[in-house]
């Protein structure tokens, strides 16, 4: 896995599920959520760890592909919150 410089991060976005969990079918595009998993820290980052969820700011960050995954690298300034520490 890359690893981003300084204080950035990056991130596996979350994507909103097509299906309820009622089973409804929402007929949508998958969309882009502002919250995801730490997958990556850079050296200087002191708030947030790998696999860690988080909310961030909204359209804040640069699309990136790596390893044919697609991540967002963004500043630790623009994480929020911190949902809670897993692994996914």
């Amino acid at each position: 896995m890359s690893k981003p410089i300084g204080e950035r991060v990056l991130i596996k976005r979350d994507v909103a599920p097509e299906v309820t969990e009622s089973g409804i079918f929402t007929g949508k595009v998958a969309t882009k959520l502002n919250s995801g998993v730490i997958v990556a820290t850079g050296d200087e980052c002191k708030y947030v760890k790998e696999g860690e969820s988080v909310i961030f700011v909204q359209n804040s960050g640069s699309v990136v592909q790596i390893d044919g995954e697609e991540l967002l690298c963004m500043p630790e300034g623009a994480i929020l919150i911190k949902l809670s520490s897993f692994k996914t």
